[in-house]
């Protein structure tokens, strides 16, 4: 709810309404595949990084570890 208004803006992107395209089942979806693929970390302040203390970061490499039975994680 609090995005309608940003997601509003892009309807000249879009053929279809916004509302269906940037619907809740739309949010869960994308929230869900990112989260999946994401890990938390506490990083060294730097000025390229997040000042928030937890930073998420997409580590889509990590799912490789899921493609084999002999893979050991430290």
């Amino acid at each position: 709810t609090s995005a309608r208004g940003f997601f509003s803006t892009l309807q000249p992107l879009f053929a279809e309404p916004v509302d269906s395209v940037f619907s809740y089942r739309a949010f869960l979806w994308a929230w869900c595949t990112v989260n999946t693929r994401a890990v938390y970390l506490r990083s060294r302040r730097q000025e390229c990084l997040s000042a928030e203390p937890d930073t998420c970061a997409l580590a889509p490499f990590l799912d490789l570890l899921n493609h084999s039975p002999h893979v050991q994680s430290p």
